[in-house]
């Protein structure tokens, strides 16, 4: 079994975009909906860590990196031995390339 981490990038991730869809957007159902589908996505990596594809970037890849998707936004992860560290969650349109290296 593994050990799972959340990273302190992921949790501000998540909390900036919760914030952004329930305050500028004025989705308060839409922004709990993205935390609850969110925490239930990395439940399944936690339980299957190795169903969710690499990313696509052989650099990226390399180094481990996979993803899974929730909605418009990316989860990404590294599994090491005993854990699964989730680094970050950005919207899928952003540069995640550029921004995970």
């Amino acid at each position: 079994m593994y050990r799972l981490n959340l990273t302190e990038m992921f949790k501000e991730d998540l909390q900036s975009s919760v914030n952004y869809i329930r305050h500028t957007l004025n989705a308060p159902l839409a922004a709990q909906n993205l935390k609850y589908d969110t925490k239930e996505t990395y439940k399944r990596i936690k339980e299957r860590p190795f169903s969710y594809p690499a990313v696509p970037d052989d650099y990226l890849a390399a180094s481990g990196f996979r993803f899974a998707m929730v909605k418009n936004y990316i989860i990404f992860y590294i599994v090491d031995e005993k854990t699964i560290n989730i680094i970050r969650f950005l919207y899928g349109r952003r540069d995640w390339k550029n921004i995970l290296m």
